[in-house]
């Protein structure tokens, strides 16, 4: 296997192991801001960077190979966050739990898929 087809198969494998506690961590969110947890930022911001790290990698796979990741809904994360960063910032703590939990998270799973 060449160079570049190990590369890819290695960071899909790793983006199919970090996926899923990005999904989980959807809910774990969802929970905190429900709760008004003081930590939910903190754990957001980690999250971000997860998800900033996810979608760096699929850009570096389709640099490679543009027939990988075709069905990943990676635009869609770019669409949804302008709404969540305006929940936060009127502090409707309940709508913004709403977008991790249902809009994020699936959005995540749908990227998992077509991982």
């Amino acid at each position: 296997m060449d160079e570049h087809k190990q590369l890819i198969v290695e960071t899909k494998e790793s983006i199919q192991e970090y996926v899923p506690k990005l999904i989980e961590a959807c809910d774990t969110i969802g929970e905190m801001l429900q709760s008004n947890d003081a930590g939910w930022s903190d754990y957001m911001n980690q999250f971000f960077e997860g998800v900033n790290w996810t979608i760096d990698a699929i850009s570096g796979i389709r640099d490679i190979d543009q027939n990988e990741f075709t069905n990943a809904p990676v635009g869609e994360l770019l669409i949804i966050t302008p709404h969540l960063a305006e929940a936060l910032e009127i502090r409707d703590f309940v709508a913004a739990a709403d977008i991790f939990q249902f809009e994020i998270k699936r959005i995540l799973e749908d990227l998992l898929n077509a991982a």
